[in-house]
């Protein structure tokens, strides 16, 4: 019984002894190892047991951000291959923050932001471009870009619209319609970086509400002139109606060669209408005295009763000259011109209007 027992202590002690020795073959026997400290590999026999000894042997002092695999707590097995690489400081600036200063070993912009765990969204922008590459000393923006439609209401003035009227005597305004301001809604697109609007462009203008315009009525209606009969001398007891009569018009005294009652006034304008020609026709807008038609002075009239050239004055409307003629002027008829085919259609058929002719010469003054 107690030479077993002394057979098993024995094989007990030999085990210990050829534990210890393999457990000193293995902790502090040579190794081969690769080291890639990022400037070089190298291909190394150590008798190091940890990746942080064999970091120590080499010199290889990590800095904040510097990365090492495997890690230096890890034991140094024969073959490993131990990886370091130095982080590299990067400036960032995330929204409208202040500037950090951050140390990765990251080779792209995008690791990074990965690196970071910032979570990007469509709305992001970075800059320089996430496939970029690091190098170190740069600096990353992550800004904000929203888009957004947005309307502003817009007053549209109403205009004012004068229009002659020849019941109300000249100098006279009288409003006949008070008008109305319209409204728009202008569309733009804005653009916010990091909340902060820095872009606005204009996309289409609606109107909600369109203006009504102003009406107001201008007096045309020129006062009637005081005509007076003067007796030529030594007429005696001929009748006032014979006589040669005088217009006054603004303290002006103008000598009438006759005075024409019952006058139908028309108009005309230059269009075909009118007559029969268009812009780029021989003779458009001419009178039958080869000067241009004018609105305000010429008029048609029949040769016959008022001769070409003369001045006029019609009572209500002014002073006018007698430069055309047309195929429907007759007699006493009188054709006013103007210079828009529309205001002439509606003038219309007006009788009963006095004229007078002065003669081939203007009046000064007038």
């Amino acid at each position: 019984m107690a030479s077993s027992r002394r057979r098993l202590a024995g094989a007990l002690a030999w085990t210990f002894v050829w534990g210890a020795l393999l457990a000193a073959a293995i902790g502090f026997g040579s190794k081969t190892v690769t080291v890639d400290d990022g400037t070089a590999v190298r291909t190394l026999s150590v008798p190091d047991r940890s990746v942080g000894a064999l970091l120590v042997r080499l010199g290889l002092r990590l800095e904040d951000g510097d990365r090492v695999f495997p890690l230096p707590d890890a034991t140094l097995r024969d073959g490993d291959a131990v990886v370091v690489r130095r982080a590299k400081a990067v400036r960032l600036i995330v929204g409208r923050g202040q500037p950090a200063l951050v140390r990765t070993t990251a080779e792209t912009v995008g690791g990074l932001i990965a690196e970071l765990g910032f979570g990007l969204r469509p709305a992001h922008v970075v800059t320089p471009a996430p496939e970029m590459p690091l190098r170190g000393g740069e600096t990353v923006r992550i800004e904000r870009i929203d888009a957004a439609v947005v309307a502003e209401s817009r007053t549209i003035k109403a205009e004012t619209v004068k229009k002659a009227d020849l019941a109300l005597p000249r100098g006279v305004e009288k409003t006949a319609s008070p008008g109305r301001d319209g409204r728009a809604l202008d569309f733009y697109r804005a653009v916010y970086v990091n909340g902060v609007l820095t872009d606005v462009r204009p996309l289409v203008s609606r109107i909600v509400e369109a203006p009504m315009p102003k009406i107001v009525r201008v007096g045309a209606r020129v006062p009637s002139p005081e005509v007076a009969p003067v007796p030529e001398a030594g007429s005696g007891a001929r009748a006032a109606s014979s006589e040669p009569a005088v217009l006054a018009i603004n303290g002006q005294r103008l000598p009438v060669q006759k005075a024409l009652t019952g006058v139908v006034l028309t108009a005309y304008g230059p269009g075909p209408a009118h007559t029969g020609k268009r812009p780029g026709d021989p003779g458009y807008g001419m009178t039958a005295i080869g000067v241009r038609a004018k609105e305000g002075r010429t008029i048609a009239v029949d040769p016959t009763v008022i001769p070409l050239g003369s001045w006029v004055y019609i009572e209500g409307y002014g002073l006018y000259r007698a430069e055309d003629t047309g195929g429907g002027v007759r007699g006493r008829m009188i054709d006013l011109f103007f210079e828009d085919d529309r205001k002439a259609d509606a003038f219309g058929y007006r009788r009963g209007n006095t004229v007078y002719v002065i003669g081939p010469h203007r009046p000064e003054g007038l």
